[in-house]
């Protein structure tokens, strides 16, 4: 399940939640498994051009990574 917040925060950044269903066995984008019945809580911004992002995972601008690149098919 995934929520994430209508508007951004003072800094930019929008309030991301997703809730684990099930489990695939593997480790998240932060090196964590998650759990069924577990939230992970991430704080989203984007950059004013939309194919890049950044991804922080405590409140920013802390355990963040980024910025994360869109690469389309014909572009790689």
């Amino acid at each position: 399940m995934h929520e994430i917040s209508a508007s951004p925060n003072a800094k930019g950044f929008y309030r991301s939640v997703d809730k684990v269903i099930r489990q695939n066995g593997r480790r998240d984008c932060f090196g964590e498994s998650g759990d069924p019945g577990v939230s992970a809580i991430i704080f989203i911004r984007f950059s004013p051009a939309p194919t890049s992002f950044e991804a922080c995972k405590a409140k920013p601008p802390h355990n963040c990574i980024g910025p994360l690149q869109r690469i389309r098919m014909n572009e790689a």
